[in-house]
Formats: C-alpha cells, structure tokens, sequence
C-alpha cells in the first residue's frame, strides 16, 4: 500500500497537540456559559438560550411589514432561515465576534448615489448570508448600479405574457 502523502511525525503531534488545545478551550467556554445561565433568573436564561428563534422571529415580522416575504414560501424554507440565524449565533458563542443574517438583495433597497427606493428583496433563504455585523453596517441597504445591472430583468423592456407558455395570460 503506498501512502498518498508524507507523513512527519512531527507534524502529526503538533496537529494533534493543537486539537487537544481548541477542544479544552471549547470545554472552558461551555463550562462558563453554563455557569452565566445558572446566575441569570428565568427570563434572561430563556432569551439567552433562545436567541435564534427570537431573532428569525423578530426578521419574520420586519419582512411581513415590508411585505417581502412570499405567499409561496413554504416550512422547509422556513426552517431554512432559521438554521442561518442559528448559525449566526453559533459563530457568536465561539469567535466572540457579533453576527447577522445579511439580506444580499436588501428587503428596501435605496439607491447608492440618490438615496431612492429601488429595489425590493425577498426574505428567503437564497437571498440570505450570515456576516459579521459590522459588515452588514458598511453594506446597509444601498444598491449599486453594478448590482443592479447584473439582474436580468428590465421592467421596461416589453414582454410576452409572463414567461409561462402554458397559460394563455
């Protein structure tokens, strides 16, 4: 049997040495969640463990009130969503870092250099990223003109029908 690559030893242990470590500091951070939830009362420790659900319920809302979230979305995408704003807070709880769930088409997007509504993006889970927050800051809802020119959809150019050969509307 012939081996696919070199094997250094040293190499190895090192490698192994550095998942020991990345598995103790997991088990110190578990360790002190647990004993911050323990000193919180009822009410803090239920938002702490729930903050995805809290925070997917909290985008639903915002997105119903922008009316961009379809009639035809249907529970598998749903839950879809939710697992991006699960793994937001996930990223959270090891990087220390703060996340969101990025709208890449954004639900009211304004116009970068004239501040106009433009473009209306759809609360789906194609058109959702989970990023740092402070990069959903500096994107905010502005659109580009490059953005925008990537669609392929002209709302003034004349069309046939709706695009389905099989319904005579």
């Amino acid at each position: 049997m012939t081996k696919l690559w070199p094997v250094d030893p040293a190499e190895t242990t090192e490698l192994l040495q550095l998942e020991q470590e990345v598995e103790i500091a997991q088990r110190d951070r578990m360790q002190r969640w647990h004993a911050e939830l323990a000193a919180m009362g009822r009410h803090a420790r239920y938002r702490a463990r729930h903050q995805a659900k809290r925070r997917h319920d909290q985008a639903l809302r915002r997105a119903i009130a922008h009316n961009a979230l379809p009639k035809w979305i249907t529970e598998d995408q749903l839950t879809s969503i939710c697992k991006r704003y699960v793994k937001a807070v996930q990223r959270e709880f090891w990087t220390g870092e703060l996340y969101e769930v990025h709208h890449e088409i954004a639900l009211h997007g304004l116009c970068e250099q004239s501040g106009e509504h433009i473009v209306c993006g759809l609360h789906v889970p194609e058109n959702l990223v989970v990023i740092t927050r402070d990069e959903n800051r500096r994107l905010g809802a502005t659109v580009t003109e490059d953005c925008i020119s990537s669609f392929d959809y002209d709302p003034f150019a004349p069309s046939e029908g709706d695009g389905d050969a099989k319904c005579p509307f």
